[in-house]
């Protein structure tokens, strides 16, 4: 198995953001496999090496690290953290974050107009396919996001 920072290696999961459990996991699992471990017991004793100390300890106490079960152990650090698939990707704030942010740099170019309406509906959309936002909610910032001058 890779050592932690080096190429290859899962990043180490600080547990700051839930979201990068999805490619700590995959990678985890990739050099599980191209090390050729495939039991749950020998990858349950892997995963507190690729985690931030303060979470060693409490990894260690989960039900499926003590039993031997990685999918048990996997299930309940993304319950503690939440599971990304279930989340959503961006949240309303993440809109009118948006809005502040762009409000806050006039648009100078057409190029510039372009990469603002790229970002802005990389948001929008996920937010109304999810009905968390309406169409009149996102047209209103979106030209909020347009420089008034």
């Amino acid at each position: 198995m890779p050592i932690v920072g080096t190429p290859g290696a899962p990043l180490m999961f600080t547990g700051t953001n839930g979201r990068a459990l999805l490619s700590f996991f995959a990678t985890l699992e990739k050099c599980f496999r191209a090390a050729g471990i495939h039991t749950g017991a020998e990858k349950v004793v892997l995963v507190p090496d690729y985690v931030q100390d303060r979470l060693r300890e409490w990894v260690e106490g989960l039900g499926g690290y003590k039993k031997g079960d990685y999918e048990q152990l996997k299930t309940e650090i993304y319950s503690r953290f939440g599971n990304p698939q279930n989340q959503p990707r961006y949240r309303r704030e993440d809109l009118f974050a948006v809005i502040e942010e762009q409000q806050a740099k006039p648009l100078k170019t057409v190029e510039e107009l372009y990469l603002c309406a790229v970002h802005f509906e990389a948001i929008a959309n996920p937010l109304l396919e999810a009905g968390k936002v309406t169409d009149v909610e996102v047209n209103r910032a979106y030209f909020r996001t347009l420089p008034l001058d």
